[in-house]
């Protein structure tokens, strides 16, 4: 996965608990959402999409005239995998110490 598609991803994380039914959905979840949200062009969000769908991902929910992604469970365990190895946990003389590691740092 590039950084890209790590980042659209991690912004459809953001939205966990968006319903999919009920009020109506988000119209962040949308290609339109997405590419404001994540600040790149709508045709390279549509791209990265596709693959991300094709990979398993993100499942894209028709309602209306308008496509919504959401997340499969694929997409949650790899960001709970990211999160996971991205954060540190210490202790020692000085005490207890938290932070990221320098290499999941990727400026998403």
């Amino acid at each position: 996965m590039n950084n890209e598609e790590e980042q659209i991803v991690l912004y459809l994380y953001e939205f966990k608990y968006t319903p999919e039914k009920g009020v109506g959905p988000d119209p962040r979840l949308t290609i339109r959402g997405i590419s404001e949200g994540t600040q790149m062009s709508i045709s390279n969000v549509g791209r990265r999409l596709q693959r991300l769908v094709d990979r398993a991902f993100i499942r894209p929910v028709l309602i209306g005239y308008n496509t919504y992604h959401y997340l499969t469970a694929k997409g949650y365990r790899h960001v709970e995998k990211i999160e996971h190895e991205s954060f540190k946990i210490g202790i020692d003389e000085r005490g207890l110490s938290l932070g990221f590691k320098k290499s999941e740092i990727r400026g998403v």
